[in-house]
């Protein structure tokens, strides 16, 4: 089963990707609210994939895909990716062909 993280800043964007994302069989490992968070998570769980928001107070997106970069450069593919329902994340993947 493919596993991730997800984190937004908007606790109810969480809980609704979160639902979204059980339903078509991924795997949440962890969620968070800002990018200190998505690093932390990152170096628990290393997962397939991370669904972030960019654009977050404090620590935003930008911040966690600087520091995840410079903890695992063996990533081969990291993307922005813009999802419908309107806010921006970055879509990580270690292997291209499981989505």
């Amino acid at each position: 089963m493919v596993n991730c993280i997800v984190v937004d800043d908007n606790q109810g964007i969480v809980d609704v990707f979160c639902d979204l994302l059980n339903l078509i069989g991924l795997d949440v490992l962890g969620t968070g609210m800002d990018g200190m968070d998505a690093v932390k998570l990152y170096e628990k769980h290393r997962p397939d994939l991370i669904f972030i928001d960019l654009l977050m107070p404090r620590y935003d997106g930008l911040y966690a895909i600087r520091n995840i970069k410079e903890i695992d450069m063996t990533e081969q593919y990291l993307n922005p990716y813009h999802y419908s329902l309107g806010f921006q994340n970055v879509l990580k993947t270690k292997d291209s062909n499981t989505l």
